[in-house]
């Protein structure tokens, strides 16, 4: 059997939202200092349409933050570019660089799928060097379809382990309708989740994570309950 794969979600599963903190937050402040207007009156029109655009199926869309930008103040949103490896390195969560390394000794293979699109999160996964890390990159403009569409995993050849994300309603339901292990980083949930409509009622995960350092122990023990 080939090695099976464990599967990462991005922002605020491995990284503190580089896109936001080091491109489009600064980029919207930016555009509110000229205006004279608080940044939140420029923020909350984007952020309006880009939940109308995932409501209405267009998930690629709605994480098109160019496209929204053009659309709603007709103005051009420059394309993040690559940073030095310190400044994304310190948005890593903790732990984060150190389970990655560990599980590069045991036999599986890691991925990544992120909602997000390549020209957003793709610079700041080769600052950090994490295109050699990770076999396989999934993101939305790549398959057109977001987690919690359970066809996100069918990117990766030979079983899939487990799934870590930290939203319930993308990653856990993602990989429980993919019958795969799923593994929420951190117990928390707000507002901000996009409830699927045909989610079920009740939902949880298999294993709630509160931090990296016992993770490669979790692996491990899934390794030794697999199947050969």
């Amino acid at each position: 059997m080939s090695k099976p794969w464990i599967t990462f979600d991005i922002d605020g599963t491995l990284l503190h939202n580089p896109y936001w903190r080091l491109h489009l937050g600064p980029w919207i402040r930016i555009q509110a200092r000229r205006r004279g207007i608080d940044w939140l009156q420029l923020w909350h029109p984007l952020a309006l349409e880009g939940n109308r655009r995932w409501k209405s199926g267009d998930w690629s869309g709605a994480y098109n933050w160019a496209d929204i930008v053009k659309t709603v103040y007709g103005l051009r949103l420059p394309q993040p570019q690559t940073v030095p490896w310190d400044t994304i390195a310190a948005l890593t969560l903790p732990g984060v660089l150190w389970m990655l390394s560990a599980l590069t000794a045991l036999p599986v293979r890691l991925g990544i799928i992120t909602n997000g699109l390549w020209s957003n999160q793709g610079p700041y996964l080769k600052s950090l060097y994490w295109e050699n890390v990770f076999e396989t990159i999934v993101t939305t403009d790549a398959q057109w379809v977001c987690k919690p569409n359970p066809s996100v995993f069918l990117a990766f050849p030979g079983p899939v382990l487990c799934h870590v994300g930290d939203r319930m309603f993308h990653d856990v339901l993602a990989a429980k309708r993919a019958r795969t292990t799923a593994v929420l980083y951190q117990a928390k949930q707000t507002d901000e989740d996009r409830y699927d409509p045909i989610s079920p009622s009740r939902l949880a995960p298999d294993y709630i994570l509160h931090d990296y350092w016992s993770f490669p122990d979790l692996i491990q023990n899934l390794l030794c309950h697999t199947p050969q």
